[in-house]
């Protein structure tokens, strides 16, 4: 944590747009991701890592914020199937230039983040799967049919 606090003060980015958080509850984490205006979830990579399912990506969604990420898999498909943010690659230029475009779009940012909320409702409640397991589950009891 320190060689990167202090790299980032040596590029003047520490505190300005970049920030490190204190460990903080669940809670607390979604007020601290809606004070950005797109949130990362990035990876090294590595073939294990291309079809995680990231919490970061989920505390995004929750917060109403776009999410940029750098590997495949299922929630790069939704990232495009619901426009709610950049699926990045492991070239860095690259991917710098195209989250610097993004965030000189704030229309498109603001959208995506209206898209990742929404998706996170229709798809990731919690009350939602809770009832849908429960559901699967007493099905999953019930004597069959003679």
């Amino acid at each position: 944590e320190q060689k990167v606090r202090d790299r980032a003060a040596e590029l003047g980015v520490l505190g300005r747009n970049f920030f490190l958080y204190s460990p903080m509850s669940k809670t607390d984490l979604v007020g601290a991701f809606q004070a950005a205006s797109v949130s990362l979830s990035l990876f090294i990579d590595l073939p294990e890592m291309r079809h995680n399912s990231a919490n970061k990506f989920f505390d995004s969604l929750a917060s109403g914020r776009a999410v940029a990420i750098n590997y495949g898999g299922w929630q790069a498909e939704l990232i495009e199937q619901h426009r709610c943010g950049l699926c990045l690659d492991y070239d860095i230029p690259a991917s710098a230039r195209k989250l610097s475009q993004l965030l000189q779009n704030g229309e498109l940012v603001a959208e995506m983040g209206r898209n990742s909320r929404r998706l996170a409702e229709d798809k990731f409640d919690r009350n939602k799967l809770a009832s849908e397991l429960r559901a699967v589950l007493e099905a999953s009891h019930r004597p069959a049919a003679a």
